[in-house]
């Protein structure tokens, strides 16, 4: 400022900080005492067109003028300048045609000697020049240009040099730097910012978004975490989409914006990099949450032929998806790296075999079990924590944190008959929300056995498996998948700290007092050994020693026949909420040579006496035989609707009670013993027949 000049470029990278510098040379400016300027801030982004820019300009000239000094007609003579000039620019030929006519010499010499009036120095900030249309541009810069001869004023512009630069070369020709330097007398580059400084930047600002919501308010190690996290992934990850300040600032700003509504609901390194995806990468986004099914998937697709043909069709499409994504290669190189760390495991899932080979399967079971696993610790893989990285508040289908801490809370203080009701209540509000249900109960069996010690545990799993609510609600395989998770996690737990008899007894408790039939059977073939793939491998690894069979089929026999022996009335069973392998399994034990056997007939007998309608018929047939048909082709080994009831036996009863007041009842049963088992009712003609 005490050389003098016009003109001044401040430039360096779009988000290197420009905006800022300026702020801070009007910081320094005006705490010079006595000779501060008059500072004159003007965004070149935001008049919106050429005609009126130079107005503008003129206009808060005058206007910063008029606070501290009176001087007549400034502000006229600054409009009638604005004006005059305006007309004599559309046409951009040269410097010597810039201001062709005498009255606007006139003009700018009746300026002069106004502004000769104001004793003090006037600098006029002007920012975003980058951002202009090439037009505007070109009028800023005449503006600036025609203006230098003027008392006292100095324009220090800040700007992306090697854009504004290649404007000026298409428009006047030049192969140098010539009239760049025609316009700013004086240049200052900012100088580059290492990474390490970028990298301590974001990582103290997100940790401090965190800290400010209260994320480490209840551990202290969450945050250790959390700040090592960032800065481990801050090379590979984070620093592609930071490579300035700027950058930085709308990554905290995302998170800033994103953190406070699911406080402690998420992890906050994966909510961190869904919300750098959501700034920089929106597609990349876009599609996770289109694939969300196949990315959080915990199991094969369900209800198709071929299950590992159609997953691995899935994870084929996503990532042909992703590949075609229009970001521009690197930035689609920084998008896989994100998603490999959000989602790991799954590109080894195509880098295997063809679907059922054994390196297939063994890759797909990692990927489940690592999204299984994400439940624990509240990851984006995990399906039931999912969804909450994409709204702005939690989900209605999400059990928040805050309630899951204050059950474990209150089963921690609880007696047994407590613990019972503590969460009987809990699941009794959660009737009328059947995904909100299911979450809670995968949240809860993936914690519990870390949370509550393991007599607490245990009678909490005995509460869960005698509660009734659920039976037919659209969860209900999944919910039964979570609860016998839960017992057997329990039971692993009781049987390695020495207490095998507990662990047994847990087992058959929580066999014979189970509500639906499908979980005891879950409970029954999980203790037998039969889990799926992961948790058999890290049962395994632990030494969980295995349960006798004896001990778990005899409460599973116990059980069946006080739900389906000669001391219950047929009327009171409703097949709806009973299960075809459950059936088929007591089959199988009932032909066991073994004491706790009362008869091998128990089942036969069973429906015997249930058959004794075309209406019961009917429900055999939906509920039983449909099962059995349907399954057919996956299911291998012992099970058979044999195990129930011998063919030519439902041949007999089918002809006795025949279910014609079904339809599909009667395609069932068609479809397992042939085309006339059930004859054309006499007197009925194709399609008259009610269901």
């Amino acid at each position: 400022m005490e050389d003098g000049k016009p003109t001044y470029a401040v430039y360096g990278e779009f988000g290197s900080g420009k905006s800022s510098m300026l702020n801070f040379i009007e910081e320094s400016l005006k705490q010079s005492p006595g000779t501060a300027p008059i500072i004159v801030r003007f965004n070149g982004w935001l008049p919106g067109s050429q005609e009126n820019l130079a107005e503008q300009l003129l206009g808060d000239i005058a206007a910063e003028c008029r606070k501290k000094y009176f001087v007549p007609q400034l502000s006229r003579i600054s409009s009638k300048v604005a004006k005059a000039v305006t007309k004599g620019i559309p046409h951009l030929d040269g410097i010597g045609d810039w201001f062709p006519k005498e009255t606007q010499r006139d003009l700018i010499e009746g300026l002069r000697k106004m502004l000769d009036r104001v004793p003090l120095r006037v600098v006029v900030l002007v920012d975003e020049i980058d951002r202009m249309r090439k037009n505007e541009l070109f009028v800023l810069l005449k503006l600036i240009r025609g203006f230098a001869s003027l008392p006292h004023l100095s324009f220090i512009c800040a700007l992306e040099r090697h854009h504004v630069e290649g404007l000026i070369r298409e428009e006047f020709g030049a192969a140098d730097h010539t009239f760049f330097h025609k316009f700013f007398a004086e240049s200052f580059q900012l100088p580059r910012l290492f990474d390490s400084f970028l990298e301590s930047e974001a990582h103290d600002r997100l940790v401090a978004v965190f800290d400010r919501h209260g994320w480490f308010v209840s551990d202290s190690a969450v945050k250790t975490t959390f700040s090592d996290s960032i800065r481990q992934l801050w090379g590979a990850i984070l620093s592609p989409f930071c490579s300035n300040v700027r950058l930085v600032n709308r990554l905290v700003s995302a998170v800033r914006a994103e953190a406070g509504a699911i406080i402690g609901e998420v992890d906050p390194i994966d909510l961190t990099l869904v919300a750098a995806l959501r700034c920089f990468a929106p597609a990349a986004l876009d599609l996770c949450w289109r694939f969300r099914d196949t990315l959080c998937a915990q199991d094969s697709p369900s209800g198709v032929s071929e299950p590992n043909d159609t997953y691995a069709l899935n994870v084929a499409s996503y990532l042909s998806a992703e590949a075609q994504l229009d970001t521009g290669e690197p930035m689609l190189a920084h998008v896989r790296t994100v998603r490999k760390f959000l989602f790991s495991g799954l590109d080894k899932i195509t880098d295997s075999q063809e679907p059922d080979s054994k390196a297939w399967i063994n890759a797909v079971l990692r990927y489940f079990e690592a999204n299984k696993q994400g439940t624990q610790t509240r990851r984006l893989r995990s399906a039931a924590y999912f969804a909450a990285y994409f709204q702005s508040a939690l989900p209605i289908a999400i059990y928040s944190e805050r309630n899951l801490t204050r059950i474990f809370d209150e089963l921690g203080r609880s007696d047994d008959s407590q613990i019972d009701l503590t969460l009987r209540r809990e699941l009794e509000t959660l009737e009328l929300n059947d995904e909100r249900r299911l979450n809670f109960l995968e949240k809860f069996s993936g914690r519990a056995a870390q949370a509550l010690d393991p007599g607490r545990c245990a009678q909490a799993a005995r509460a869960l498996v005698a509660f009734p609510g659920g039976l037919d609600a659209q969860f209900h395989e999944k919910e039964c998948e979570c609860v016998a998770r839960l017992v057997l996690n329990i039971s692993d737990e009781l049987a390695l700290s020495g207490r095998v008899e507990e662990s047994h007894r847990l087992l058959q408790t929580c066999i014979e007092n189970a509500v639906p039939d499908e979980l005891a059977h879950r409970i029954l073939t999980s203790a037998r050994g039969k889990r799926p793939f992961p948790d058999a491998v890290i049962a395994m690894q632990r030494g969980v020693p295995i349960t006798p069979d004896e001990v778990i089929e005899r409460a599973f026999a116990k059980r069946m026949e006080v739900k389906y022996g000669p001391g219950v009335a047929v009327g009171q069973v409703d097949l709806n909420l009973s299960y075809w392998l459950a059936f088929n399994d007591w089959g199988i034990m009932l032909k066991k040579d073994v004491l706790w056997n009362t008869s091998r007939d128990l089942q036969h007998e069973f429906w015997k006496r249930y058959i004794s309608s075309a209406e019961r018929m009917a429900d055999f047939a939906r509920f039983v035989v449909a099962q059995f048909t349907l399954n057919a082709m996956r299911m291998t080994g012992p099970i058979s609707i044999e195990n129930l009831l011998k063919k030519e036996e439902i041949l007999e009863l089918a002809r006795r009670f025949p279910p014609y007041v079904d339809e599909v009842a009667v395609a069932y049963i068609r479809e397992l013993l042939g085309g006339d088992a059930i004859p054309e009712p006499v007197g009925f003609g194709a399609g008259k027949w009610t269901s």
